[in-house]
C-alpha cells in the first residue's frame, strides 16, 4: 500500500471519536461489571484500592484540564438537588446510631454522585450522549449474550442428564434473579426506547436482539418484581409514545388491533404471573414484615432516619436470623429511605426525581429525545421493581441507573445551568470531600487487612494490627469483636497465657456489645467465655440475652442449653435442647445425646417421634413416585443418587447427582451431601484423591459451621452484609461449642479413615481415627481400625 493510499485511509478516521469511544466503552464495563459488583468495591481490598486511586487520578486529572484550558464547568438544577441529597444524607451520617456503617456507605453514594457529575461534565465538553448511550447498549448487549450463553449451557446439561423438560426455574442456577431481572430491564428500556423512536434506524437488528434478550433474561429468572419492572418500564414509554402521536394513535389502533389485544393480554399475564410469584414463593407477608419493620425505625427516627444502610441492623432485630436468610433491606425503595433518611431525606429524594420528570417532559416536549424516553421507561422499571425490592443497595444496579440518568439529564438546548471556572463549584468541591473520604475509609482498613493476612500465620502479629485499628478507628463494633476472636484463639493455642487471653476477649467482647448491643452473637461468645472461666451466672445472663435477640438461632440455643445443663438448671436446659432440635432439624443421633442422663432421655423421646412420622422403607418404585409431586426439589435427588450407590448401581446414580450439582445452594447441607456422593463416585471410579478432596470438603462443612447453622460453610456473611468490610471469621463463632456431628456423619469419617488406608496414607487415616474417636470413644470400628494400623506399623517396623 502507498503512502498516499494509508494518508487517504487514516484521514478519513475520526480518531477523536474512536479515542472518546474506547474510553467511555472500558470506563462503563469497568464501572458496572468490575468496580461496581457487590463483592468487590465493598469488599475486596485490591478492587477497592484500585477504585479510589482511579476516582483520585481521574479528579485531579479534571481539575488540571479546566484550569490549564480555562474550560468552565456546569451546574444544572438536576446536579444541585443531587448535592441537596447528598448534604441531607451526610447529615443522616452523622446522626446515625452506626456512624462507620453509615459512613462507608455515604462514601458509595457519593461514587454515584461523582458519576453523575462526571457524564454531565463530559457532555459538556461536547462529548455526544449518544456516544455514552451506545457504549451502555453494547455493554448490555454482551452482558446479554453471556448471560443466554450460560443459560444455554445450564440447559443441555440439563437436558442430557434428565428427561425433564425446560421448565426450570433460572434462579436455582443463577445467583441474584432480582439483579439480574432488574439489570436486564435497564438495558430494555433504553433497546426499546431507540427502537421505537425511529423506524429506520440502521442498528434495528441489534436492537431486536437487545429487547428479545432482555425480555429472555427477565422471564427466566422467575422474578416477579423483575416481571412488575418490566411491565411499569414498558408501559410508560408506550405511553409516551401515544401522547406524542396523538394523531396516528387511531390508525396504529386499527391497523393492529388483534396485535395489540394479544400485546396487552401478554403484559396482563406477565402481571398476574409477578404478583402471584411474589405472593406464592418470597410472600407478601414476609415482605410486609420488612415493611413494618422500615415503619417502625421511621417512627423512631422521624426527621433524619437511623443513618444511610442499618435497615439490615434494624431487621436483625425483629427478623432472628440465624437460620433466616440475612437480609439487609426492606424489599421497598421509599420505606428503606423513609427508615434510614427520615421524613427529610425522603422529601428531598422525591424532590430529585420530581426535578428530573419535569425536565424530561419539557425534553421530550421541545427535542423528542428517545434517550430521556429510555431514562423515563429504565426509571419506572426501576421503582416499579424497587416496590418489592430495594434495589439501589447493589452497586453495579446503581451506577447503570445513574449513567442512564446522567446521560438524559445532560445540558441540552432547552436546559437552565450555569458556568463557572472549577475552582468555584460546589459540586466540585464535593467530589473532593468524597475522594478524602474515600482515602480516610482505605488507610483505616489497612490494619484489618494486615490483621487478616497474618491472622493463619501468627495471631500474635494479627493482634497487633487490631490494636493499631482500634486506635485509627475507635469504637467500631467489628474491630472489637475481631480481637476479641483472635483473643479467643490464642486461649486455646497458648496454654500457659490461656487465663489472660480469655480475660483479654471477654473484655473486647464487652466493648463490642457497648457499640453494638444488638448482636446476639457477641452476647453468646461472651456467655461461652464465661462459662470457660467458671462464672456461670454471667454465662446464663449471656446466654438469655442472646436468646432474646435471635430466638431463631439453633446455634445459640445449643450452647444456652450446654451451659444451664452444666449448671444444674435442668429445666432451662431440656427447653433450649428442644428449642435446637426443632430449630434446627438435626439429627440427634451420635454420642453427644448419649453423654448425659439428660441428652439421653430427649433422644429416646425424639426417637419416638420421628419413629411414627417415619415414611416407609423407601424402594426404587417409591423414590420415583416421590420424584414427581416435587420434581425440582435437590433433596429428592440426593436420596435418590445415594440409594443407587449404596445398591452399587453408579451408572443409574451418575445422572441423579449431576443434576443435584445443577440444583443445590452452596450454602447448604445439600451441598454436603453431594460433596459426599461426589466422593463415593470418585472412590467407586479409583480416583482416590479426587474422591478424598470431596470427602474433606464434605466434612470441613460439619466441622467449621457458619452463621446460618451446623452442616453448612462459614461465610463472613454478617460483614458483607451489615459492615461492606472484610473481617477475619465474625460469624463463624469459632469459640461456641460445635454443633454435635450426626452419627450418619460419624460413620462417613471412618468410611474415609479406610479410603486412606486403602492408599496407604496412615498418618491421614489415623488423624481420621483419632478424630473419632475424640467424638465418640466408644466407637468400635475406629478404635479397631486404628489398633490394625498400630500393629500393621510395628511388624514392619
Amino acid at each position: 500500500m502507498s503512502t498516499k493510499q494509508q494518508t487517504s485511509i487514516g484521514a478519513g478516521v475520526d480518531w477523536k471519536f474512536v479515542i472518546q469511544y474506547s474510553i467511555v466503552l472500558s470506563v462503563l464495563a469497568y464501572l458496572i461489571f468490575i468496580g461496581g459488583r457487590d463483592e468487590t468495591i465493598l469488599i475486596d481490598f485490591s478492587v477497592t484500592r484500585f477504585n479510589l486511586i482511579l476516582f483520585t487520578v481521574l479528579f485531579i486529572c479534571w481539575l488540571c484540564f479546566c484550569i490549564i484550558t480555562g474550560k468552565e464547568i456546569i451546574e444544572t438544577d438536576s446536579i444541585l438537588y443531587a448535592l441537596l441529597f447528598l448534604g441531607v444524607t451526610f447529615i443522616s451520617v452523622l446522626l446515625s446510631e452506626k456512624f462507620w456503617q453509615s459512613f462507608n456507605e455515604f462514601y458509595i453514594w457519593g461514587l454515584y454522585f461523582l458519576i453523575f457529575i462526571g457524564i454531565q461534565q463530559l457532555i459538556n465538553f461536547r462529548w455526544k450522549r449518544e456516544l455514552i448511550f451506545n457504549c451502555f447498549l453494547l455493554i448490555g448487549s454482551l452482558a446479554n449474550l453471556a448471560k443466554i450463553l450460560q443459560i444455554a449451557r445450564w440447559y443441555s446439561i440439563w437436558l442430557l442428564n434428565t428427561n425433564r423438560g425446560l421448565l426450570i426455574a433460572f434462579q436455582n442456577r443463577g445467583k441474584s434473579p432480582n439483579l439480574s431481572a432488574a439489570f436486564a430491564n435497564l438495558i430494555l428500556m433504553m433497546a426499546l426506547a431507540r427502537f421505537v423512536n425511529n423506524k429506520n434506524d440502521p442498528k434495528k437488528t441489534s436492537l431486536i436482539f437487545i429487547i428479545l434478550s432482555s425480555v429472555f433474561i427477565v422471564i427466566l429468572t422467575s422474578s416477579g418484581g423483575g416481571m412488575l419492572g418490566m411491565v411499569g418500564g414498558v408501559g410508560i414509554i408506550i405511553a409516551i409514545r401515544a401522547i406524542q402521536e396523538k394523531g396516528i394513535i387511531r390508525k396504529i389502533w386499527n391497523d393492529n388491533k388483534r396485535f395489540i389485544f394479544y400485546g396487552v393480554i401478554f403484559f396482563l399475564i406477565l402481571i398476574i404471573i409477578g404478583v402471584s410469584y411474589i405472593i406464592n414463593r418470597s410472600g407478601l407477608g414476609t415482605r410486609y414484615i420488612f415493611w413494618k419493620v422500615a415503619f417502625q425505625v421511621f417512627k423512631n427516627h422521624p426527621v433524619f432516619g437511623s443513618g444511610p444502610y442499618t435497615m439490615g441492623n434494624q431487621l436483625l432485630r425483629s427478623i432472628s436470623v440465624p437460620p433466616n436468610v440475612i437480609h439487609i433491606h426492606a424489599h421497598n425503595i421509599f420505606l428503606n429511605i423513609l427508615g434510614e433518611l427520615g421524613i427529610v431525606g425522603l422529601g428531598v429524594f422525591l424532590l430529585v426525581i420530581y426535578n428530573f420528570l419535569k425536565n424530561s417532559y419539557k425534553i421530550i416536549k421541545i427535542e423528542n429525545s428517545y434517550i430521556t424516553v429510555g431514562a423515563l421507561g429504565a426509571l419506572g422499571s426501576f421503582f416499579s421493581h424497587g416496590m418489592v425490592d430495594t434495589l439501589y443497595v447493589s452497586p453495579y444496579l446503581a451506577m447503570s441507573l445513574i449513567t442512564i440518568i446522567s446521560m438524559s439529564s445532560a445540558p441540552s438546548k432547552i436546559s437552565k445551568y450555569t458556568k463557572k471556572p472549577i475552582v468555584r463549584s460546589a459540586s466540585v468541591w464535593a467530589a473532593g470531600f468524597i475522594i478524602c473520604i474515600g482515602w480516610i475509609l482505605l488507610i483505616q482498613r489497612i490494619p484489618l487487612e494486615n490483621a487478616i493476612r497474618h491472622y493463619d500465620q501468627n495471631k500474635e502479629y494479627a493482634v497487633e494490627d487490631l490494636k493499631l485499628l482500634e486506635k485509627w478507628k475507635p469504637n467500631w463494633a467489628l474491630g472489637f469483636q475481631q480481637r476479641a476472636i483472635t483473643e479467643s484463639f490464642l486461649a486455646i493455642e497458648d496454654k500457659e497465657n490461656q487465663l489472660e487471653h480469655l480475660h483479654i476477649a471477654i473484655d473486647y467482647f464487652k466493648k463490642t456489645i457497648k457499640s453494638d448491643p444488638m448482636w446476639a452473637t457477641n452476647y453468646a461468645n461472651l456467655g461461652v467465655l464465661y462459662k470457660e472461666i467458671g462464672e456461670y451466672s454471667q454465662a446464663l445472663a449471656m446466654m438469655e440475652q442472646a436468646s432474646i435477640l435471635a430466638p431463631d438461632s439453633a446455634l445459640i440455643a445449643l450452647n444456652y442449653a450446654i451451659i444451664a445443663e452444666e449448671t444444674g438448671e435442668y429445666d432451662l436446659a431440656r427447653k433450649y435442647y428442644w428449642n435446637y432440635i426443632l430449630l434446627g432439624g438435626i439429627e440427634t443421633s451420635g454420642p453427644f445425646w448419649h453423654e448425659t442422663n439428660l441428652r439421653n432421655k430427649i433422644y429416646y423421646e425424639n426417637r419416638k417421634i420421628n419413629f411414627r412420622n417415619q415414611y416407609a422403607e423407601w424402594n426404587d418404585k417409591n423414590f420415583r413416585w416421590k420424584i414427581y409431586p416435587d420434581r425440582f426439589s435437590s433433596r429428592i435427588h440426593l436420596k435418590l443418587a445415594e440409594y443407587y450407590l449404596d445398591r452399587g448401581e453408579h451408572l443409574l446414580a451418575l445422572p441423579e447427582i449431576q443434576q443435584v450439582e445443577l440444583m443445590a445452594d452452596k450454602r447448604g447441607g445439600d451441598y454436603l451431601e453431594l460433596l459426599w456422593l461426589k466422593s463415593k463416585m470418585s472412590i467407586h471410579k479409583g480416583e482416590y484423591l479426587e474422591g478424598l478432596d470431596f470427602a474433606k470438603s464434605a466434612l470441613d462443612g460439619w466441622r467449621f459451621q457458619s452463621i446460618y447453622g451446623p452442616g453448612t460453610y462459614g461465610e463472613s456473611n454478617y460483614s458483607k452484609l451489615f459492615h461492606r468490610s472484610p473481617s477475619i471469621d465474625d460469624d463463624l463463632i469459632p469459640q461456641f461449642k460445635f454443633a454435635p456431628i450426626p452419627e450418619t456423619w460419624i460413620n462417613r469419617m471412618v468410611e474415609v479413615g479406610k479410603w486412606y488406608s486403602e492408599i496407604d496414607e496412615t498418618k491421614e487415616a489415623k488423624r481420621i481415627f483419632l478424630e473419632v474417636i475424640s467424638i465418640d470413644s466408644n466407637n468400635e470400628d475406629a478404635i479397631a481400625l486404628l489398633e490394625e494400623l498400630d500393629a500393621n506399623n510395628n511388624c514392619d517396623d
